[in-house]
């Protein structure tokens, strides 16, 4: 058995802000991701990546398609259909903390990023 503490994983900036993985297997992976106050992530999306987001703390919104909902702390939003354009978005004035689990793995080159190509 392994234990990771977040506080001991570098950060990678992701489409999304700041991400922490902090577990990895063959199937699954398990990362935190901060979307500052007042930003928000890049508009994606990954056809062979199932996402599952728990919000930890703070509120933002989640836009999947055409639609934007309110999410906010101990909210859980997956995203579907798994190949929907989607973005977290953060217009307040303290930080939204995610956690998020990916299934397969997190893997930087399933993500087609759909604002800069």
């Amino acid at each position: 058995m392994k234990i990771v503490n977040e506080k001991d994983v570098k950060a990678i900036d992701d489409l999304c802000g700041p991400l922490k993985e902090v577990y990895k297997s063959e199937n699954i992976s398990l990362a935190t991701v901060v979307i500052k106050a007042g930003r928000e992530a890049h508009l994606h999306k990954h056809p062979e990546l199932e996402e599952v987001y728990y919000i930890l703390s703070g509120r933002g919104k989640m836009r999947v398609g055409d639609y934007a909902y309110s999410i906010k702390k101990g909210d859980t939003f997956a995203i579907e259909p798994k190949d929907a354009p989607h973005k977290a978005i953060n217009p307040y004035k303290k930080d939204m903390k995610i956690l998020v689990v990916c299934n397969p793995k997190f893997d930087i080159s399933l993500l087609e990023d759909l604002e800069n190509g």
